[in-house]
């Protein structure tokens, strides 16, 4: 018997919804599509954990990052525990290191000194929706 999964992998779908653009993935240790986070105006926000090597890091896999940026996704917001970290796709563009998880594959991870943080997750408001952007002349938007 031929196992398809793999072909699955890596693979996102997007689906519209009133509550916002949902992106799935297909997990391939539960062996179905799972809903991995959602896109509701600029911001796309999803429930993580942090990496613990290389460094404390948050990352999300290829495919992903560019169904988002593809979608129109300005900022990325992770829940990790109860804590909120923020950053702009472009800034997770342009701090992202390549990392390989043996368990989701190919991946882009940013270490969180690059991430606004917040103790808490608050509702979702302007503020954290759009963290601060650093801009290559060094000056904060």
């Amino acid at each position: 018997m031929c196992n398809n999964n793999i072909t699955l992998a890596g693979r996102i779908e997007v689906k519209r919804t009133k509550k916002g653009v949902r992106f799935y993935a297909f997990n391939h240790t539960r062996g179905r599509r799972l809903h991995i986070g959602t896109l509701k105006g600029a911001t796309y926000e999803k429930v993580s954990v942090i990496l613990r090597q290389p460094e404390p890091s948050l990352a999300l896999s290829q495919t992903e990052l560019k169904a988002v940026q593809d979608e129109g996704g300005k900022f990325i917001r992770f829940i990790v525990d109860g804590k909120t970290y923020a950053i702009s796709t472009a800034d997770f563009a342009r701090h992202a290191e390549r990392y390989y998880n043996p368990g989701y594959g190919p991946q882009w991870r940013v270490g969180l000194r690059h991430f606004e943080f917040s103790n808490t997750t608050a509702k979702r408001n302007s503020i954290t929706d759009n963290p601060v952007t650093y801009r290559q002349s060094g000056l904060f938007q």
